[in-house]
């Protein structure tokens, strides 16, 4: 279930956004001012952030904070240039429009101000998001190697065992099996662990580190195909 408060925070950083706008509307640029004002509403940027527990939410707030400021600013600049005139003039209908206003003084002033108090603001700001990163260790491919670098798997397959019926003795799924029937033999498919240098030495390193024995027909296996490129303890 979606956290209330979550909710809540953001709403409270759609409307600290909004007096951003206000703000940079209603004041002359002061350095001192604005970084003063900028992070004051980072500290509480922040402190809203933290409370949102849906990652999406939040990611989708950091991609709307870093690449649609300058349309925000570029719609109330041209919000301000669009007056305009109505008349219908009856002998033809047609409306004729006032031609744009130059951009005068007050808005290229607005534009500037605006630009520099949100760069200060994202100075401040700072965003935290879990990792998605995935643990390979927990992987089939992964822990495949493994029962063939401490030799499980090819003990139970010089016993006569199918390579299902050695997924399943080993804790994999029945459809996990692929893995050690592609990995038995000189198949080109992907989870072939011995196709993949980059995964062979990820297993080698977890070995060395847990002190696994690598058995003799798995460190055969990768010297036959990666000469001098492994190392094992």
């Amino acid at each position: 279930m979606e956290n209330i408060n979550s909710d809540n925070s953001i709403e409270k950083i759609e409307f600290l956004i909004t007096r951003l706008v206000d703000f940079s509307n209603e004041n002359e640029f002061d350095h001192t001012l604005y970084l003063s004002f900028a992070n004051e509403k980072a500290k509480t940027f922040n402190r809203y952030f933290a409370e949102i527990d849906n990652e999406t939410h939040k990611a989708k707030i950091i991609s709307d904070l870093k690449t649609n400021f300058h349309f925000e600013v570029d719609n109330i600049v041209n919000e301000m240039l669009s007056t305009k005139d109505n008349t219908q003039y009856p002998s033809d209908g047609t409306t004729y429009y006032i031609s744009r206003p130059i951009l005068d003084t007050r808005i290229k002033s607005y534009k500037n101000n605006y630009k520099e108090l949100i760069q200060l603001f994202l100075n401040s700001v700072e965003f935290e998001t879990k990792s998605k990163v995935k643990d390979k260790t927990k992987e089939a491919w992964f822990l495949t190697g493994i029962q063939l670098a401490n030799g499980k798997a090819y003990e139970l397959r010089d016993q006569g065992f199918s390579f299902r019926d050695i997924a399943l003795k080993l804790g994999f799924k029945a459809s996990d099996n692929s893995y050690f029937s592609t990995s038995f033999g000189t198949s080109k498919d992907s989870k072939n662990i011995f196709n993949s240098l980059d995964r062979l030495k990820e297993i080698i390193e977890h070995c060395n580190l847990h002190d696994i024995k690598i058995c003799s027909k798995f460190s055969s296996e990768c010297a036959s195909k990666y000469q001098n490129e492994l190392i094992f303890n």
